[in-house]
């Protein structure tokens, strides 16, 4: 089963190339499957890759400003609280791979429709 719930859009990336080439060093750290089977912890590891891709600047957008890791976890938190609510995640089939994600724009502060 597919652990992803949501994708949100946190900042606008300038340099595409840069970026890529940086992705990669990124990589989450494999790690022996938990209880809950992930292979990493996704918040640990996008908190980390948020503050590499800080240090090493001039990747994202001018009018685009990373916001703190703080502000990504509440917003995307609340995000999601609300797609529960409204029954989201209530069928095994809303959790499949195969079944496109909720978006959410942290920039502009709306959901994103696919």
């Amino acid at each position: 089963m597919d652990n992803l719930l949501a994708r949100v859009l946190i900042a606008k990336i300038e340099d595409m190339d840069r970026f890529d080439a940086y992705a990669l060093k990124m990589k989450p750290e494999t790690k022996p499957k938990s209880v809950s089977g992930c292979t990493d912890n996704s918040r640990e590891w996008v908190s980390r890759a948020l503050e590499e891709i800080e240090k090493a600047g001039n990747m994202l957008s001018k009018s685009s400003e990373l916001p703190a890791w703080s502000q990504i976890e509440g917003e995307t938190k609340k995000f999601i609280r609300k797609k529960k609510q409204v029954g989201r995640y209530d069928r095994l089939a809303d959790m499949v791979q195969s079944r496109p994600k909720p978006a959410y724009d942290m920039i502009n502060g709306w959901e994103v429709y696919n």
